[in-house]
This record gives C-alpha cells, structure tokens and sequence, in this order.
C-alpha cells in the first residue's frame, strides 16, 4: 500500500517489485512485470502517482499476457492471438483485454493508408525501400538515418543504419549480395521515392549493372510509396513504443529499432493470411521461446579468469536485441554503453 508520506525502494522491492528512475521519473513494476505506479520528479523528489486499479483503468492482464505483449514489441492483441498458432514458443492462451499505457503514449490513431497493387508473385519480384532521417539525436553508434527495404512478397523487412544519406548505394549492395545468396533468387524490381539517396549515378550504374528495374514515386506523396512508408511507419511506432516501456534515453533508438524488425518479421501480416514474414521466407515457423522484453535487467556470469575471489560472480546489464548474425541476446552496459553479444543470460521482469 503507497499511503505513507515516505517510501523506502528496498522495501518495495522485498516486496518483488522492480523499481526503476531517471532524470524524468520512475517506474514500479509487479512481480508479474506489470506497471503499477509511476513517478514523477518535484523539488529534487520522486512523487509517486499509483496507476488506477480496475474498474477505474481496463488492465487487467495475467504475468503471461503482460509478457508476451511486451515481449512482441507491444504487438496488438489480435496478432499475438493469430501469431500463437503460426509460431513456436508462445505457451498460454492469449485473451488479454487491456489497455496499455505505453501503445497510447508510442502509437498514434492517424487511420493507416491501404498500399495500391496487388502482392508479388515471388520472393524478390519487387523490394521497396524507404529512408527516414536524420534523427534529431545520433544513436550511441553515431547513426542519424534508418533504411528499410521490404521484400512485396514476403513482407520481410531489412534494416540498416546509416550516418549519412550517401551511404544508401553501399547498403542497397550488401542487402542485394545477402538476399540473392539467401533465395538463389534475383531482385528484379527496385521501388523507392526519387530522392537523391536514391536517383544519383552510383545506384543507377550498379542497378543497371545488376539487371533491376528502378521505379520511382512522387517524393512526400503519402500513398506513391505505400508499402514502404507503412512498415517505416510501424517499424519507428514499435520502437518509440519499447524505447518508452524501457525508459531508455533517446540515443538507443538504433536498438529499439533493429529490434523492432526482428519482432515485426516474426509478427502475422493480414497480407499474408495471418503467416509471419519469417515463415514465408524460411518456409518455416518462427521459434519466438527466445524472446525477451527490450530494455530487460539481464544477468550476465563473468568468466572466472576476469574476476578475483571475492568478486560478484554476475554483472547487470540491459537487454537491447538480438544479433544479427549470431544466436543469443545483445546487451549494454547502462554505465558505459558500451555493447556485447551474449548466448546466456538471466532476465529479470522478462
């Protein structure tokens, strides 16, 4: 009960509570990972503002519908519901009926645009691509620009981070090289707004040189571009969403982000009959028993030949992703930020 002038955090968290502050305010979380209280900064003091309890407030949520919302980068009830039966890993039943602060704070209501056109054949028939930037802050990586490109037929989306605009024709070739590897197959349709990133003699020449058709649509056109603006759309409201569930400072939108499309690839698209992104491309359904809440406390063993014998055996740092390239889980140092791959770790409030 929060009705003393006064409280003491370490007896909130005997409680198996997690408490967490910034520069702005603080967070209390149940032991089921569900947000509780929130707090705000007044006269160099946190003042603690509890969260309605129901029937005032509709959240009303068991630990394992909190967690897999939160887990799925606050993917909305129906999909986790249509995802629990084209995905591996989820294990309870999904009826959660809620309303989640954070969704209201991270997304907004603008009614979405239909992309024109029918879907593409095959995988690689067509990829569109999209450039958003710059940021108003650098990521801790020093990137200003997001660059998406979505494969029409799968849905796939590919994201690469970038410090400046010029580097879009270097990035366009990593992803060609990597896709055409992956498929055995060929892009034949490049569809991108025609701004400079993408109408400059660079590109032209290599996609000329590589066979693929470039089209291009009327720049701040809202719907020229539909596919692509609708998945930059989602892809940064699923990171602002996480980044504000996190409370993590600006500069780790890159994470946010790069987390964002690996939880929107294993995500069910209406496009696609209610199937993932990844199993369409994999011919496979996605494993999603990995998944972890972004911006997690996790644990992490400190190998024996770095640590004294007195010293802790575990360290704490803050889950932010998945490798690329490797299994396991990204982690950074919230005192350093400096980052590390890891393949086992403890989560708490996971």
């Amino acid at each position: 009960e929060a009705a003393a002038n006064l409280l003491s955090v370490s007896k909130i968290a005997n409680h198996g509570c997690t408490v967490t502050f910034s520069s702005k305010g603080g967070k209390v979380f149940d032991k089921n990972g569900v947000l509780i209280a929130t707090a705000s900064v007044e006269e160099g003091l946190y003042r603690l503002h509890t969260v309605p309890s129901t029937p005032q407030r509709s959240f009303l949520v068991t630990k394992d519908e909190a967690l897999w919302h939160r887990r799925l980068g606050h993917l909305n009830n129906k999909g986790i519901g249509v995802l629990k039966n084209n995905s591996h890993g989820i294990d309870t039943e999904y009826q959660m009926s809620s309303v989640c602060e954070v969704c209201l704070r991270g997304k907004h209501s603008r009614k979405p645009f239909r992309a024109s056109g029918k879907r593409a054949s095959n995988i690689l028939d067509l990829v569109h691509s999209d450039l958003v930037g710059p940021m108003e802050k650098q990521s801790f990586g020093g990137n200003r620009y997001i660059l998406t490109l979505i494969d029409d037929h799968s849905r796939k989306v590919f994201v690469y981070l970038l410090k400046e605009k010029s580097e879009v024709p270097k990035h366009i070739e990593e992803f060609r090289a990597l896709v055409e590897r992956q498929t055995e197959r060929k892009i034949k349709v490049l569809r991108t707004d025609n701004g400079t990133e993408y109408c400059n003699n660079l590109l032209s020449q290599n996609l000329k040189k590589w066979g693929i058709v470039h089209q291009t649509s009327t720049r701040y056109s809202p719907n020229s571009n539909g596919r692509a603006e609708r998945a930059q759309r989602t892809l940064v409201e699923k990171a602002r969403s996480m980044l504000a569930d996190a409370d993590l400072p600006k500069h780790f939108w890159a994470e946010a982000v790069l987390t964002a499309a690996y939880l929107m690839n294993r995500s069910p698209s209406r496009a696609l009959g209610g199937k993932t992104p990844y199993e369409i491309w994999h011919q496979e359904k996605p494993d999603l028993s990995n998944l972890r809440i972004f911006g997690c406390d996790a644990w992490v063993q400190v190998p024996k030949q770095l640590r004294k014998k007195w010293d802790e055996k575990s360290t704490k740092l803050v889950f932010v992703g998945y490798p690329q390239n490797t299994k396991g889980y990204r982690l950074v140092d919230p005192k350093t930020e400096i980052s590390q791959n890891q393949s086992e770790v403890k989560a708490h409030r996971y």
